[in-house]
């Protein structure tokens, strides 16, 4: 019986001999969206930049409230997490000693 895999190439995982050491990943080019506000002096429009700006803050301003309150939950899920451990650390102590103490009653 011949195995059908038999004649298979082997395959050669890139990220592990990058981690090696052994090629260096090529820099990819990224394209990058510049998400400063244009003033609206440079525009030549600013009357609408003043309608714009009156709505209550830029685009970059939002992603940037948004990026901080996603920053404070998630610093409240660790310590909601981190809460609640140290809470069945405090119970299983207490546990303990409840033990040493009977057992240093019967004896």
């Amino acid at each position: 019986m011949v195995w059908p895999f038999k004649n298979r190439k082997e395959v050669v995982d890139l990220t592990i001999l990058a981690k090696r050491g052994l090629i260096k990943p090529e820099a990819e080019e990224v394209d990058y969206k510049d998400l400063t506000p244009i003033p609206a002096d440079e525009t030549g429009l600013s009357f609408l930049g003043n309608l714009a700006g009156a709505g209550g803050g830029t685009e970059v301003e939002k992603l940037h409230l948004n990026s901080e309150r996603n920053k404070i939950e998630d610093i409240e899920f660790k310590l909601d997490l981190l809460s609640r451990k140290l809470n069945s650390m405090i119970d299983r102590l207490d546990l303990t000693e409840k033990k040493i103490d009977r057992i240093e009653r019967k004896s």
